[in-house]
């Protein structure tokens, strides 16, 4: 069974050791939010495929992050 990926995803997952592991990869060294906390930024290669794979930047979920913002519930605290 074969299925369609998107060029861009399959450029990222070339260039990535596969896609980030919640148990496996510690998430401050893949991902970081962007200065407005409403865009995750890939910081390595793995970080950029997972983000395009899961779509974690589509714009229902930028739209969620935009009201959430301006209440103060995101970004998290990533100091721990």
């Amino acid at each position: 069974m074969s299925f369609y990926v998107p060029v861009e995803l399959r450029q990222q997952l070339e260039t990535a050791d596969g896609l980030f592991h919640p148990r496996q990869d510690r998430w401050l060294e893949h991902f970081r939010w962007d200065e407005t906390g409403i865009h995750l930024l890939g910081l390595t290669p793995t970080g950029r495929a997972t983000i395009v794979a899961l779509n974690m930047n589509n714009e229902v979920v930028v739209t969620a992050r935009q009201r959430w913002v301006s209440v103060g519930w995101h970004p998290p605290d990533e100091s721990t």
